[in-house]
């Protein structure tokens, strides 16, 4: 065997000199087994430490890949310019994109895993590739597909350069993204009408057609700071086109869904059980927008936008704003069942454009493809949206501008007070049979709140 293992090792030095491949550093010749391989003209060479693999990846300007279960330790690290992937399958061929498909959701478990154990730092200032591969089909779409990398995050992370977590990380540890960091995970559509259903919704009723939406992937405690950047990857696949259209959605950062300012930071805390993460809030931070790209009748790649219509909020996310935090929501946004806002001691949430809270009895399930909320095992009592106040007296909440709800007697507005509805508002739905839509309209009852919590 070592004699093989020396025969193979100089058969891949002279295929590096040939073709005129900067050298490397080809694995010694030891009884430890390999850690990583890297691929070069089709062939795979064998590294049996992650700092040789990474020394290699930069020279190389090629991704390692880990060829077994691994355990990082302390002192490993991605260096700037180096790419590690955790693989999907013994091809090797894993890319920040995935290679996804149509059809349905089927995950089949991890094909790798790597751990932090408790204590152990991983710091990520190249790129780090937990890879995955997303479906397109109806009615959900950007779900996992086959098998996965993975993850078991028990010591902590810091992201400087990028980490893809495109499969799935989970543990109780903690991820830093700090200013200049990017995470990228799976943006998962729940309810995904179908090309024809979906651009009818939005073109003639100005209806967002994706009400059910959630960035998965980094599944552990999570905070962003200011300049750090988290990016959903969304995958539809069309039929026309026979391939799918693979589009980045911000969803926190300079341009997200959730715009910090200089000092805020976001830490998303996921619960494992509930599959809810909630959102604590430091600093300003406003609202914005996301946009998803689809193909069209003629084959272009047209943008769908949330500033269309009344852009929903909500599913699977939760949102706390800290004492001093400040909530801009400069853009109207329908707050979906199963989510709590809860403005804290000394915190502050400006509604420009109208906010509005659906009760779950509010919701009409025909409004979504697959007959959401009660349509989805585990979740057929998800409860009302909430808005949630501290009224205390020494340094209440402050929520300022007009708050909607599906309840005239506001049942799930919280810490403002006897509300009396000052007017009603119509906020368009669609109903779906087949790719034909028809309007209808959730009706919101509202009021104006230029005071502080009582």
């Amino acid at each position: 065997m070592k004699s093989l293992r020396i025969v193979i090792a100089t058969i891949m030095s002279l295929l590096l000199v040939a073709m005129c491949v900067p050298s490397v550093a080809i694995a010694a010749e030891t009884d430890e087994e390999d850690v990583a391989i890297i691929v070069v003209g089709g062939q795979k060479i064998p590294y049996q430490t992650l700092a040789s693999a990474m020394a290699d990846s930069i020279t190389l300007k090629l991704p390692a890949y880990l060829v077994s279960n691994y355990e990082f330790k302390d002192g490993d690290t991605i260096p700037e310019n180096a790419t590690l992937i955790i693989p999907t399958s013994d091809s090797y061929d894993d890319t920040a994109e995935g290679h996804n498909d149509k059809g349905t959701p089927n995950n089949q478990g991890a094909f790798i895993t790597a751990s932090v154990p408790s204590g152990v730092n991983l710091v990520v200032n190249g790129t780090l590739i937990v890879a995955g591969n997303q479906q397109g089909g109806i009615g959900k779409t950007g779900f996992l597909n086959g098998k996965y990398g993975a993850i078991k995050l028990d010591g902590t992370m810091e992201v400087n350069g990028t980490l893809y977590a495109r499969g799935e990380v989970t543990g109780n540890g903690s991820v830093t993204v700090n200013d200049g960091g990017t995470v990228y995970q799976r943006f998962e559509i729940s309810d995904w009408r179908g090309g024809n259903a979906s651009l009818n919704a939005y073109t003639f009723y100005s209806v967002y057609p994706f009400n059910l939406y959630e960035a998965n992937g980094l599944n552990v405690t999570a905070t962003y700071h200011y300049g750090a950047k988290m990016m959903g990857q969304s995958y539809i696949y069309s039929d026309r086109r026979g391939t799918g259209v693979l589009t980045d959605v911000e969803m926190f950062g300079d341009n997200g869904l959730i715009t910090p300012s200089a000092g805020a930071e976001v830490t998303f805390k996921h619960d494992p059980i509930t599959e809810v993460s909630t959102a604590y809030v430091t600093g300003t931070v406003a609202t914005g927008n996301i946009t998803i790209y689809v193909d069209t009748v003629l084959g272009i790649e047209i943008p769908i936008t949330s500033s269309h219509g009344v852009g929903p909020f909500g599913y699977k996310q939760d949102v706390v704003l800290n004492d001093g935090a400040v909530f801009n929501v400069t853009n109207p946004l329908q707050v979906l069942p199963g989510c709590t806002i809860t403005v804290s001691s000394g915190a502050k949430m400006n509604i420009e454009n109208g906010m509005y809270f659906f009760t779950s009895s509010g919701y009409d399930s025909a409004w979504n493809n697959i007959g959401w909320p009660s349509g989805i095992a585990g979740i057929a009592d998800i409860g009302d949206a909430k808005l949630v106040v501290d009224s205390s007296v020494e340094n209440p909440g402050t929520v300022v501008g007009t708050i909607g709800s599906s309840s005239d007697t506001f049942v799930n507005i919280f810490g403002l007070g006897s509300l009396s509805s000052t007017t009603s508002v119509g906020v368009s739905e669609v109903t779906q049979t087949g790719s034909d839509v028809t309007r209808v309209s959730a009706t919101f009852f509202t009021v104006t709140l230029p005071t502080t919590a009582e």
